[in-house]
């Protein structure tokens, strides 16, 4: 409505044109007066339709790149190929140890070799004599893939994940010493001759500790676990299938991850020496207090088995991705393949489980998140 002075105003406009041109610019004011938005002028046209949702997009085999994926073996979706390969059956796989670092060294090397079930060794060194001899060394092998194909294992598998998680589970009043770790492309620097007759290890344990790309901790920091994530450092051995060998003698694991120099029983060299994915060392140095440390080794490969199994006939198309997606993942386990997480970390599971914990309420987080992260991580085996 327009008050006199306006109404009074319209009664001396020239003509009807600019009467109306007058009392627009009189609403227009009070809107402006009020607040209330001014319509939109009307050009005469009906308003254009709105956009209809696309259709989502039908996914590609294996989920293609719709679907996420890591390195860490926690991640539930198995890593891609870049090319179909046809059937596999996927298998993630756990071994644990438990060891106590006293009064001598203790040397963890750890990789996935692809077509068998051994995937670590555990060295007790002798620093006192011969310049460092080696005491024991004990080959780590998952159960479930300690058969060779002859004994009921896989006819052929490769390699896809690996990770190696340590706890130093000592009272934290003597918890303690000197670790150093390292996830490395190379092979450890290898004495001649097999491992029973291996001597100055001491130059091997002063080349770790003295490596640029090295880390050195104090074992204190290992009361939470904490893991190393493995990368592949061999495409052509990483996506192709080998014999299953199942478990290995300690002189066949050592020609896979030291150097050239050590024993090599079998006469294939192609095969006693792929070496698909990064070499993983952990070195515990001599303590005054003992420490007690649990070391969980998982592995992810793929396999295939006889047509009469029943994992041969459960097996399923091996995911694909486009090859620059599976770059990037490469690269950026590469470039954090020595940073130390919590467990779950690297799969995402402790993000989920954070959220998790918030869609239970504002004051419940701090309660919820622990709780959530247990639940999560016993799930899938990480507790």
């Amino acid at each position: 409505m327009l008050n006199a002075r306006q109404t009074k105003a319209l009664e001396k406009a020239p003509n009807p044109k600019a009467r109306a041109a007058m009392k627009e610019n009189f609403l227009r004011q009070k809107r402006a007066a009020t607040g209330v938005p001014s319509p939109a002028p009307s050009t005469g046209r009906k308003p254009a339709p709105k956009a209809q949702p696309k259709p989502p997009r039908r996914q590609k085999r294996g989920g293609g790149n719709s679907q996420p994926f890591s390195l860490d073996p926690l991640h539930p979706v198995p890593f891609p190929t870049s090319v179909s390969a046809g059937k596999a059956l996927p298998i993630t796989s756990l071994v644990e140890k438990d060891f106590t670092v006293h009064t001598r060294p203790r040397l963890l090397v750890v990789s996935n070799l692809g077509n068998c079930g051994s995937v670590a060794a555990i060295m007790d060194i002798n620093p006192t004599s011969n310049d460092g001899v080696l005491e024991t060394m004990e080959i780590l092998t998952f159960p479930t893939l300690q058969n060779a194909d002859s004994a009921g294992g896989p006819t052929a598998g490769r390699a896809m994940k690996f990770s190696v998680a340590v706890a130093n589970v000592t009272p934290s009043l003597t918890r303690g010493g000197r670790v150093t770790y390292l996830n490395s492309s190379q092979r450890i620097p290898g004495p001649a001759g097999t491992p029973s007759t291996w001597t100055n290890l001491n130059q091997l344990t002063d080349a770790i500790r003295t490596y640029p790309n090295r880390r050195r901790i104090n074992g204190d920091v290992l009361g939470v676990a904490k893991q190393l994530v493995g990368f592949v450092c061999d495409h052509p051995s990483y996506t192709g299938y080998g014999p299953w060998r199942g478990t290995l003698t300690d002189g066949e694991f050592a020609a896979h991850v030291f150097g050239a120099s050590a024993g090599n029983p079998i006469s294939d060299i192609a095969i006693q020496h792929q070496r698909p994915m990064s070499v993983v060392v952990w070195l515990f140095d001599p303590t005054e207090h003992a420490q007690n440390y649990s070391v969980t080794i998982r592995g992810s490969y793929y396999t295939r088995w006889p047509l009469t199994t029943v994992p041969g006939q459960t097996m399923s198309l091996t995911p694909t991705a486009p090859q620059h997606i599976l770059n990037h993942q490469h690269d950026a386990a590469e470039a954090a393949a020595n940073e130390l997480t919590p467990v779950g970390v690297a799969s995402g599971l402790l993000d989920l489980g954070k959220r998790f914990a918030q869609s239970a309420g504002e004051g419940l987080v701090e309660a919820a998140a622990p709780a959530a992260r247990d639940i999560l991580l016993r799930g899938v085996g990480a507790l």
